[in-house]
């Protein structure tokens, strides 16, 4: 198993938060991929300069985070990225985890997303590079 990592969901504001972690803990911001880089149709209008999947690096420390211009300003949330080997890894995950809880996004392509039946949100996904 692989190490799993905080993902923060802000509300237009992962960039800057990006930015302050990256200085108070001496690191860099190793991706940035906006809203217009992503491999995903967006709705028209949506926000382009956001960020769909961003990510910094102090040392060990690595904290993603991503934009979701929907959430009430002030709320931000925090899920468990947990990177998997193989979409099979990520299925079994996500059926042991949506027991008496709720799958959020089903597994598709490498990605899979689970509320347990504790309310934690787990982000399940194939990652090479990790």
């Amino acid at each position: 198993m692989r190490s799993a990592t905080p993902y923060l969901t802000l509300p237009g504001t992962c960039e800057e938060a990006l930015g302050t972690y990256a200085g108070v803990f001496g690191g860099d911001i190793t991706r940035l991929v906006r809203l217009s880089e992503a491999p995903i149709e967006l709705p028209p209008g949506a926000p382009e300069h956001l960020v769909f999947d961003g990510e910094m690096r102090a040392g060990e420390l690595v904290v993603k985070a991503s934009d979701d211009p929907s959430m009430p300003s002030g709320s931000p949330t925090v899920s468990i990225f947990l990177p998997c080997d193989d979409l099979s890894q990520v299925a079994s995950l996500c059926d042991g985890l949506s027991v008496d809880g709720t799958v959020l996004f089903p597994p598709d392509g490498n990605f899979a997303m689970v509320e347990d039946r504790f309310g934690v949100r787990w982000m399940l996904a194939v990652v090479d590079d990790i």
